[in-house]
């Protein structure tokens, strides 16, 4: 398990029952674990939620369908670079063929937004996001204006409130329904963190429900591995190496070409 191991086999096989046994050896081994689970396995996780108690490590469940019984977690409120912001939700949109134009398009917003809040000094939400692309444009750039903040992000940010509204609705259509989707989720918000979890030893899981909502737990799926790779980057970077078990089922609905 020093390299990294990709499980395939058809329906029925085992797969899943495989990963059980490698995940519950990473909990007695004392390893930080997370398991991003996109359908939702109740087995695997009660399992695992045992197991964790019985180790005594620290459970973190991160729900989706359930936001009442989850912990907070925001995919975009951590990164090296502010662009990152723009990475992970670009990759939850279309990109093949005549849809690369509005993917690039969708990314650009997201770009001046972010940069824009983090001048500001403001956290970045997929919440905020949607208010200031959508909504509100302007009015990040009032606030901007009001903090004496007038560099290149409020020059970005005035430029992009200034889009003729028509044909600025219509190239960011493919960007909108994900936002409004994802500002909905009251799980997708400021708490817990890949950094949290590794300095506690943590055990998430990541119980996503895509049988509920396929689209949006694809994309939290998605962005959370962008996420992770971002924290593992900073970690390299710091010379602060240190394992971290990374389980995830179901990679190939969610595996982004961007974390490749």
């Amino acid at each position: 398990l020093e390299q990294h191991a990709l499980i395939l086999g058809t329906t029925g096989t085992g797969k899943t029952r495989l990963l059980e046994l490698l995940i519950l050896q990473a909990i007695a081994r004392g390893e930080p674990v997370a398991i991003i689970d996109p359908k939702g396995d109740e087995r695997l996780f009660a399992l695992v939620r045992e197991e964790a108690r019985k180790a005594g490590r620290p459970f973190r469940a991160f729900q989706l369908p359930f936001p009442d019984r989850s912990i907070r977690y925001n995919p975009v409120g951590e990164y090296l670079q502010v662009r990152e912001v723009a990475d992970r939700v670009a990759a939850t949109l279309p990109g093949e063929g005549e849809a690369q134009a509005f993917r690039n398009y969708g990314w650009d917003i997201v770009d001046t937004v972010a940069r824009a809040l983090e001048t500001a000094g403001e956290e970045i939400t997929f919440e905020k996001l949607r208010r200031y692309a959508f909504d509100e444009p302007p009015a990040l750039v009032r606030m901007m204006r009001e903090r004496g903040q007038k560099g290149a992000a409020y020059s970005a940010m005035d430029a992009l409130a200034r889009r003729p509204r028509e044909h600025y609705m219509k190239m960011a259509s493919s960007l909108l329904p994900v936002l409004s989707r994802l500002a909905g989720c009251s799980a997708l918000a400021p708490g817990w963190s890949w950094e949290k979890g590794s300095e506690g030893r943590e055990v998430a899981y990541f119980f996503l429900g895509s049988l509920i909502g396929g689209e949006t737990a694809n994309a939290v799926a998605k962005m959370a591995l962008l996420d992770f790779q971002s924290f593992v980057g900073r970690r390299y970077a710091e010379r602060r190496a240190a394992p971290y078990s990374l389980f995830v089922d179901e990679l190939a609905d969610v595996l982004a070409p961007e974390f490749v």
